[in-house]
């Protein structure tokens, strides 16, 4: 006898729970759900009439509830309600019980659910199933079916929500970011220039030619073109020269030293002549040496000669701006060998290695064969500058030794 009792009790508390687990407002929006007789509703929008069929059973009347607090009328026909007020009075948004039916028969749910709001337009309604109880709803604001119902569903991306949009601070789904050159998910800048800088491609590399603005510039025994002008940089009295114009059609040639010095110079086809009928020269120095006229786009100077007063060849060059004619390289390798502190390594001013770590080595680097290492502690300001002078084509190993602070090592 105990043992029925016992199991009765619990089969009416579990019946209880399964009742009583939800309420209206635990629905998902825009729904309506048969309990028992009574018809519940969760609506984000204020209700002007509605319709629905009653499944499984025959509704013979329909009272109070908020549609009867409204002033709605409810009306049964076969297994129809319909529900709406002469007044235009409304049912606010909210939830709660709609209206109580009286039923001939087992109900099964509700179908052909028609909702408007207070303008006769259609709001987007559907039929909850209660028989399920139990915590149905998703809560969650972070899951993808946020107050729909069903278990919380997430995001399978690591930085995109469920549409698969992209959250600020990412590029992909995936959690990647830009780097510095604007890659997703990239390694950032990786190619070291002829000066130690890391950029993002060979195209940002400095040109040595974009900072020739006078012949000044250019190493000794040197032409190059810059916009008509040839600029020279001799170490010799200069007694006459000749050279050829790359990819342009020439139509002469103005001014410049050797006008200064009496040269006559003359163009025919690609080559420009020049010299002094009166034994004039041009002193050792830069400047430009004379202005070229020409149509379309010249590329250089080639085809190179250069003489003395007395006649003799001079070693001349054409500045292209790729290496350093005058200097050289060399290769170099460099070694951190300090326990103390991890460094920024600069090469002639410019950032070469970040973050270099104790026993680390860079691999083989071309540079000038003159140039400046400093040493930083990584994010700090160089503490030591090392001037060096190598030879051309030789190759080097530089290790950095002591510890920061240290003024014996």
């Amino acid at each position: 006898m105990f043992n029925k009792i016992t199991n009765l009790y619990f089969s009416l508390f579990l019946t209880l729970m399964i009742n009583v687990s939800y309420s209206q407002c635990d629905m998902p929006d825009n729904s309506l759900s048969l309990n028992g007789t009574d018809i519940w509703y969760n609506s984000t929008e204020i209700i002007g009439g509605f319709q629905f069929s009653v499944d499984g059973a025959l509704p013979t009347g329909a009272s109070g509830g908020d549609a009867a607090a409204a002033g709605f009328t409810v009306s049964t026909g076969g297994s129809t309600v319909l529900g709406f007020s002469f007044t235009g009075g409304t049912i606010p948004a909210g939830c709660g019980t709609l209206t109580s039916l009286s039923l001939d028969g087992n109900a099964s749910g509700l179908s052909n659910i028609v909702m408007s709001d207070p303008s006769g337009n259609s709001l987007n309604f559907s039929y909850f199933d209660s028989s399920s109880g139990g915590d149905v709803v998703c809560e969650d604001e972070n899951a993808c079916n946020f107050g729909e119902l069903g278990e919380c569903t997430f995001s399978d991306y690591q930085s995109c929500d469920c549409d698969g949009n992209v959250y600020d601070g990412y590029c992909d789904c995936d959690g990647s970011i830009l780097d510095e050159c604007g890659d997703c998910g990239g390694n950032g800048a990786d190619v070291m220039c002829d000066d130690g800088s890391m950029v993002c491609s060979e195209s940002d590399c400095s040109s040595d030619s974009e900072e020739i603005e006078s012949g000044c510039d250019l190493p000794e025994n040197n032409l190059y073109l810059l916009n008509g002008d040839v600029l020279y940089n001799s170490s010799t009295n200069i007694g006459g020269f000749q050279f050829s114009l790359d990819g342009g059609s020439l139509n002469g040639a103005v001014g410049g030293d050797a006008a200064a010095a009496g040269f006559t110079v003359s163009t025919g086809g690609s080559t420009v002549l020049g010299f002094s009928f009166t034994g004039g020269t041009i002193p050792a120095g830069c400047g430009i040496l004379t202005s070229l006229l020409f149509d379309g786009t010249a590329s250089g100077l080639s085809s190179i000669v250069m003489s003395d007063p007395s006649g003799n060849s001079i070693d001349f060059d054409y500045y292209d701006g790729s290496t350093d004619p005058e200097l050289g390289t060399a290769t170099v390798q460099i070694i951190h060998n300090s326990a103390s502190p991890t460094v920024d390594v600069y090469v002639d001013g410019g950032l070469a290695i970040s973050g270099f770590e104790y026993r680390a080595a860079t691999g083989l680097l071309e540079l000038p064969t003159s140039f400046t290492v400093g040493i930083a502690p990584t994010g700090g300001e160089v503490i030591a500058d090392f001037p060096f002078e190598l030879v051309d084509g030789g190759s080097y190993v530089v290790v950095a030794t002591g510890l920061l602070g240290d003024t014996t090592t």
